[in-house]
């Protein structure tokens, strides 16, 4: 082999690892703002007032992304995923799309494109901030549902702790023959208790999702509010709606 060419590969060869150990570096770099949590946001839509966006972001390389479309009878996606780091974004890899996040720092990612570029026309728009990550510590507790003052009954959510992560749903009513009872069994993602109801009504397709809309209050939504109630109500009850914490202030 001719002196020049070797000299060449050598060259090529250091480059190569010069490139590497940097790779290495800025990885480590944004692995350091990457700490495992929820981030969340209010992100623009199209055609509705906007998607609330949670995403968590776990220490196992294991990402999951909720979307709840407002002003869409609580419209809700959940997309589970794995994670990675490229050209210092956030790769998470869903099973229908590859979502792209910038870490501005430990605190704060936004929703980039594959090259890095945030939105021009909406600039800011696409952040997710983080924010404490929930337990069934924070939901557990017995709650009233709302606005059923004159309707003659009162319908009652209880949320008992099995986990830090899992919980156990039961929705009762007392008064006349009209409410909800329901029995199932939860998992807190995204700050949010999913739960599958086709393990409930092998009929139903849809998931529960309770969320926190803040001061003791919880509300409940299904893909579709009215029918998914069907198999758990009598008449026209719901379970879908907001649930107000009972404390020794307001006991009913």
């Amino acid at each position: 082999m001719r002196k020049e060419t070797i000299i060449t590969l050598w060259y090529i060869l250091a480059l190569v690892g010069i490139s590497s150990c940097s790779n290495k570096k800025q990885n480590m770099e944004i692995l350091q703002k990457v700490k495992p949590g929820v981030f969340v946001g209010k992100l623009p839509c199209a055609d509705c007032p906007g998607i609330e966006t949670s995403v968590t972001i776990n220490p196992d390389s294991t990402i999951v992304m909720t979307s709840l479309y407002l002003n869409s009878n609580g419209t809700s996606f959940t997309q589970y995923g794995k994670w990675s780091i490229k050209d210092s974004l956030i790769v998470g890899t869903f099973d229908s799309e590859k979502l792209y996040y910038l870490p501005q720092s430990d605190t704060v990612i936004t929703l980039v494109d594959k090259n890095g570029k945030e939105s021009v026309s909406m600039p800011g728009k696409y952040q997710l901030k983080r924010v404490p990550q929930l337990t069934s510590d924070y939901f557990q507790g017995e709650y009233i549902q709302s606005g059923l003052e004159n309707e003659g009954y009162k319908q009652f959510l209880v949320i008992e702790k099995t986990s830090d992560d899992q919980v156990l749903i039961k929705i009762t009513f007392t008064g006349q023959k009209k409410g909800c009872t329901f029995t199932g069994n939860g998992e807190i993602i995204n700050n949010q208790i999913l739960v599958d109801l086709n393990k409930v009504n092998p009929d139903l397709k849809s998931t529960m999702i309770i969320h926190s809309t803040g001061t003791g209050t919880l509300n409940i939504s299904t893909s579709d509010n009215y029918k998914d109630s069907i198999p758990f109500c009598t008449d026209d009850g719901n379970l879908a709606g907001n649930y107000q914490k009972i404390t020794s202030q307001n006991q009913y």
